[in-house]
């Protein structure tokens, strides 16, 4: 059939037509969602120009590094500007400016994990443990960790309120105090006969000379059994946990195993201790829910290599690794960077054990009354015969705990209020019968006092039964 010239032009007029809208539709359609420096800079120009609050471009810069590092959902890594980095690096000596406690970003809350002695946090009753919900009234659950971190820092002598959840419950210290917090990351004494124990608090920059003056001097007393106790210890530095495992092992295997990345690839590197000789005396190690990072490392090395007991709880279960670095675009900026893990030296990961943490050899849970909190009534409080609140069930445990015989409910009856009587009559307190802030005070001094005697410590009664076992050579 003759081609009809009249069909063969509207046929090509009609397919330009489709190429001519294609085309359009390419112009009229944006490019690729491919995020690069130009959508970056358009973004930070619309909002530096045009946004109603009107930022700074420092601000905006701020910003944008710490959305990148929010997006890893990585607690560990963070962004240190020259004041937060002379900040972490004053924590790192034998004293510093706070209320004396050390906090970890756990699952979006910022949780205490050591709480320094002799310091405003505990004697305001903060524990490891607990979790700040609120700054000055301030309520900083949906604040980031950056924020949080920065309310609690202050001037010397300037005072802050702590709100804090403790096993679901809600307390709030008095008026704290920020002073210059003795940061002595070693302590020890004797405990009985000739145990002494040697208590870790933290790894520092000065903790491996502190640790070996502590040890030799009780070696020149005379050690007949050794207990390190790592409970409640955030971690610290690698190096410094490696020179105090070096007084106490030189076996030949690894302590500790990292797997690190640099440039999209992870190098596995093992790391081993000089050699040594072994300590004439038996040793334990006290570990926790609290003992994190380095203080694992220790507790799997000293049990892994040395054969060495552990004894308490499950510890944390950190299993990443930290690097500071100084960033070269920025004088006196740092960034915290989580770029690898670590294993035990027998390859053991132990966030990826059930439960997270390194398991005790020895069980032992910790008395009650160690994390009961301290009693704060305020000065315009006052509970008397027959009202109920949290405050008379708190008043009513501490009342047991000093050999009264009370309920425990929360309701103020009258053999509470006789109990109540005789224990101010003993503490020289006018008798009312009525527990207001004095009485308070009082109570919960007798429950610090009552922490502070070892024979209280059921993890630590735990050690010296074991060392004396050993050194008795009771089977």
């Amino acid at each position: 059939m003759p081609n009809n010239p009249k069909r063969i032009l509207n046929t090509v007029l009609f397919f330009a037509m489709i190429a001519l809208v294609f085309l359009a539709g390419l112009m009229m359609t944006p490019p690729g969602r491919s995020y690069d420096n130009a959508v970056f800079n358009e973004v930070f120009d619309e909002l530096h120009r045009n946004h109603v609050s009107q930022p700074s471009e420092e601000t905006l810069w701020r910003g944008a590094i710490d959305g990148m590092i929010a997006s890893l959902e990585d607690p560990y890594t963070y962004y240190n500007d020259e004041t937060d980095y002379l900040r972490w690096l004053e924590r790192q000596g034998e004293d510093f400016v706070g209320i004396g406690v050390t906090i970890q970003n756990v699952d979006e809350r910022v949780v205490i994990v050591g709480v320094f002695p002799d310091s405003p946090a505990l004697e305001g009753g903060l524990m490891a443990g607990d979790v700040i919900t609120h700054i000055d009234g301030v309520d900083y659950r949906q604040k980031s960790y950056l924020e949080t971190i920065t309310a609690l820092a202050g001037e010397e002598g300037s005072e802050v309120t702590i709100g804090y959840e403790r096993q679901g419950v809600f307390y709030e210290t008095p008026p704290l105090t920020r002073r210059r917090i003795d940061n002595p990351s070693v302590t020890s004494e004797t405990i009985k006969d000739n145990i002494h124990i040697i208590h870790i608090h933290s790894f520092g920059t000065d903790t491996a000379d502190v640790f070996k003056d502590h040890l030799e001097s009780l070696e020149t007393l005379g050690i007949d059994g050794l207990i390190i106790d790592v409970r409640d210890n955030g971690g610290g530095l690698l190096s410094t946990l490696e020179k105090i495992l070096d007084e106490f092992l030189g076996d030949d295997a690894p302590f500790f195993q990292s797997e690190r990345w640099r440039n999209n690839e992870a190098t596995l590197t093992q790391s081993k201790l000089n050699p040594s000789d072994p300590k004439p005396y038996p040793i334990a190690i006290l570990i926790n829910q609290h003992s994190a990072s380095a203080s694992e490392v220790f507790a799997a090395a000293m049990h892994e290599l040395g054969d060495y007991p552990l004894i308490g709880t499950q510890t944390f279960g950190k299993g990443t690794q930290q690097v500071m670095f100084e960033l070269r675009s920025i004088r006196n900026h740092f960034l915290n960077l989580t770029n690898g893990r670590w294993l035990t030296g027998s390859g053991i990961w132990i966030e990826d054990s059930d439960p997270a943490g390194i398991a005790p050899t020895i069980e032992v849970a910790q008395n009650p009354l160690f994390t009961t909190p301290l009693l704060y009534v305020s000065a315009d409080q006052r509970f008397s015969f027959d009202t109920v609140h949290d405050a008379v069930a708190r008043m009513q445990v501490l009342l047991n705990m000093l050999g009264y015989d009370v309920r425990t409910d929360g309701y103020f009856d009258a053999a509470t209020q006789t109990a109540l009587e005789a224990f101010q009559t003993d503490a020289g307190i006018t008798a009312s019968g009525e527990l207001d802030a004095e009485t308070a005070s009082a109570l919960s001094q007798a429950l610090i006092d009552y922490r502070n005697d070892p024979e209280n410590d059921t993890q630590l009664q735990a050690a010296i039964a074991h060392l004396e076992a050993i050194i008795h050579g009771d089977d």
